[in-house]
């Protein structure tokens, strides 16, 4: 097996999607906690909140969520915000209030880029 990813370096997000990554490596972090307790390893060093964790273990988590969202842009997905809200954070505090529907709609876009666009 030799690992071949894609180059993510020259894709630059934006101030709500940076938000997004944070969110994404906090939850991402406590689903992986959860899954150490659950195996009733309670020793392990990393099992605290995100926030309070070295910046160097941080950072892999940061970075994993962040070519995750680069890589959804890159392949043609496009990550909109509901319209109320400013960041992830705001769709966080609204989902502790009593329920409300919220549809997030996964878009891809597609171009000819060579070749004829018609049958």
């Amino acid at each position: 097996y030799k690992p071949r990813p894609l180059h993510l370096d020259e894709v630059v997000l934006s101030p709500q999607l940076e938000a997004l990554v944070l969110t994404l490596a906090e939850n991402g972090h406590d689903l992986w906690a959860e899954m150490v307790i659950r195996r009733g390893d309670t020793q392990n060093r990393l099992l605290k909140h995100f926030a309070d964790l070295l910046p160097e273990d941080q950072a892999e988590g940061l970075q994993y969520m962040k070519d995750f969202v680069k890589l959804l842009h890159v392949i043609g997905f496009r990550i909109v915000m509901p319209p109320g809200f400013s960041d992830a954070r705001d769709l966080l505090r609204a989902s502790e209030r009593p329920a409300r529907v919220r549809t997030f709609v996964g878009h891809a876009e597609h171009a000819v880029r060579n070749g004829r666009w018609y049958y």
